[in-house]
């Protein structure tokens, strides 16, 4: 492992092999999430989907912690059925809440809304009040996207800004099936600290590309990236 001490509060965590990463990144989130429970009697996660996390995911599910004063959640979903097999929500279910993490306590970003602009309005009122979260564990699209914060978009900007008071927001991708909910970068960066997790050397260009100027709309995790008041550190490996 390498680490490389960037600008702000940046690092990068570079791995030789996937396998490595994931052993890794699922250590550091056990010592922050025991660090956390042992300060606050509880604690609480936030995760991404798609299949970068899914061998992270079956290693944190094996980890011995006080799980049941562990609140987890998602940065964002897909607006289908949570047992659909492009759900968020089905895979880390599948995945990760099972062992010893079954008795996490998960809340869903999936609501009995039709469309997932209301849902997004049903969570202002019913999503937990927490006023930071103990970790963000984000992922980061070939586009640059992160959660659903996707580029040309119409949500984008209400989603990039970091004086937006609300916590939700519904995104359709361009390039990407079915409607979204996100959180959005405000809401995300009230937290103790984030994680961008990427594999892959295409991935790492547009990490470089991402930390070589400033334009959000066009590389959406640049708000993550360039802003200095949560640490984040990159975990990335070929």
């Amino acid at each position: 492992m390498v680490e490389v001490g960037m600008a702000n509060n940046f690092k990068l965590r570079e791995f030789n092999s996937t396998d490595e990463l994931d052993k890794n990144l699922s250590k550091y989130i056990e010592r922050i999430l025991k660090q956390s429970l042992q300060d606050d009697f509880q604690t609480s996660l936030v995760m991404s989907g798609g299949s970068t996390p899914k061998g992270l995911f079956q290693l944190l599910s094996n980890t011995k912690l006080d799980w049941s004063n562990i609140l987890v959640t998602l940065a964002d979903d897909r607006w289908v059925d949570v047992s659909h097999k492009d759900s968020n929500e089905r895979l880390i279910k599948d995945l990760m809440l099972r062992n010893h993490a079954e008795n996490a306590k998960f809340v869903s970003l999936k609501t009995a809304c039709t469309s997932a602009s209301d849902g997004a309005m049903e969570l202002e009122c019913s999503f937990p009040k927490i006023s930071s979260f103990s970790l963000v564990t984000l992922g980061m699209g070939a586009d640059g996207h992160t959660a659903s914060l996707f580029p040309n978009t119409n949500s984008l900007q209400q989603g990039i800004d970091l004086n937006c008071s609300q916590q939700f927001i519904a995104s359709m991708p361009n390039d990407a099936p079915h409607m979204r909910i996100s959180m959005t970068a405000s809401r995300l960066l009230a937290a103790d600290e984030i994680i961008i997790h990427i594999v892959g050397d295409k991935k790492r260009e547009v990490l470089d590309k991402a930390l070589a100027a400033t334009d959000t709309s066009e590389l959406p995790v640049r708000v993550i990236l360039n802003q200095t008041r949560v640490p984040v550190t990159v975990f990335w490996s070929p």
